[in-house]
């Protein structure tokens, strides 16, 4: 049985695209803070994915707003032409206009064209950038771009900017990327690499890559095992949450870190959790504030009691010399599995997306997910319990605001309609919440 948490770890990163879900960057500053709105709470579902061309299941990364409301993603099944057929493992990269109209930009084809696509960012002359963990030339995966839309709406060429091999020194499974001002590429692996410590799939790397693909490796170790969140601060410097690692709790394998590459390349483990109750299993997006200070989620640890043995997951605080707060203890009846992390408002409000738990009827006991807001004091509403109907359940992503404060995000099942290829769980939703 000690193989099973690693293979559990590594399996749901990959079926989740990438939980490592970092801050969508444009430039190099301090990310994540908008000014939220004050406007009374809503909640809407924005498209229904019904598993034909436009795919299916939303994967685990953020979505992508442009200044003019368009929203872009990704899918990680379906969306597949009647001459691909890539038994739900395809996925895509779609646009969702402000009046709902949702086009496929890509099709991911299988095999040597890839599989299993993360989340898209977008340069500022409107290149789209993503990595897909599955296949490509050399079967580990690849980072992509994707040219800017025409006249006609149609995007440009996609061509693979690197490749990761399935067996190297380089890693596996890529995902989590962004781009600073200089359209420089930033992203992690979740397995892979030549660092020490980590059996039976490496222990992933995070890397760089200029515009033109050359790649720099930065290896992580046995103390940083399995990376998931990624953001870089106005200086340069990466920060990182690794899923193992930082000791031999939780298992044999470690709780996991939050750990900093500084400019020269040289790692530091910032803090190790200890489970409960603290937190296990660090991932999804990262918050910095102007500060300095770290804000981000754990998918377990906590308090054991209320989601017995493992804990429903906390919301933290780290301040500049890795002194840890735990500001949030989810307790199930306001969410569980908060695996998407977090993002922050300039008020200091963090707000984010739960994987189970909430209080809706039909969804007991384990709960549909939520939405939640954590302030800067701790105390945490409830935006929203999905119920696992029309209005989607489970969201995996973590979430984006527009220029006005309204969140956005997906949600991994739910939003069935009759007949539709996913029935009866659903092939997940877009929403938007204002809070």
């Amino acid at each position: 049985m000690t193989i099973g948490k690693p293979y559990i770890c590594i399996r749901k990163l990959a079926l989740h695209a990438i939980t490592a879900i970092v801050t969508l960057l444009f430039v190099t500053t301090v990310t994540g803070i908008f000014t939220a709105s004050a406007q009374a709470q809503s909640f809407s579902v924005l498209y229904t994915f019904t598993g034909g061309t436009d795919g299916g299941f939303p994967q685990g990364d953020p979505l992508t707003l442009d200044s003019a409301g368009n929203i872009y993603g990704s899918t990680g099944q379906f969306g597949a032409t009647e001459t691909v057929k890539c038994k739900k493992l395809c996925g895509n990269i779609f646009k969702l206009t402000p009046s709902g109209e949702l086009s496929s930009l890509h099709t991911f084809q299988g095999k040597a064209k890839g599989y299993l696509p993360g989340g898209v960012v977008m340069d500022q002359s409107g290149n789209f950038y993503g990595a897909v963990a599955y296949g490509g030339p050399d079967s580990g995966g690849f980072v992509y771009k994707l040219g800017k839309l025409g006249k006609k709406g149609k995007p440009g060429k996609l061509s693979v900017l690197h490749n990761f091999p399935a067996t190297s020194g380089d890693g596996q499974i890529p995902g989590g990327i962004f781009l600073d001002s200089a359209d420089n590429i930033y992203g992690l692996t979740a397995s892979g690499g030549v660092g020490d410590g980590c059996p039976f799939y490496g222990c992933g790397i995070v890397f760089s890559l200029t515009p033109n693909g050359n790649e720099t490796i930065f290896d992580l170790s046995g103390q940083t095992w399995a990376p998931s969140g990624l953001v870089r601060d106005a200086a340069g410097n990466l920060y990182g949450t690794s899923i193992l690692g930082g000791g031999t709790g939780c298992g044999g394998f470690g709780c996991g870190t939050v750990f900093k590459i500084d400019t020269t390349g040289n790692l530091t483990v910032l803090y190790a959790f200890q489970g409960a109750p603290d937190g296990n299993s660090p991932e999804g997006q990262l918050a910095l504030d102007r500060a300095g200070n770290i804000y981000g989620a754990t998918w377990t640890g906590g308090d054991s009691s209320a989601c017995s043995p493992s804990g429903c997951g906390t919301v933290y605080k780290l301040d500049p010399s890795g002194k840890e707060t735990v500001l949030h203890l989810f307790s199930r009846a306001d969410g569980a599995a908060p695996q998407g992390g977090v993002i922050l408002d300039s008020s200091g409000n963090l707000y984010g997306t739960t994987n189970s738990g909430g209080t809706a009827p039909n969804c007991q006991p384990a709960g549909c997910g939520t939405v939640f807001k954590v302030d800067k004091k701790g105390n945490e509403t409830v935006l929203y319990n999905f119920t696992g109907g029309t209005d989607g359940g489970e969201p995996v992503a973590g979430l984006a605001f527009d220029n006005a404060g309204n969140l956005y995000g997906t949600s991994f099942y739910g939003g069935y309609t009759q007949g539709d290829l996913c029935f009866p769980s659903g092939c997940g939703t877009v929403f938007k919440v204002t809070p």
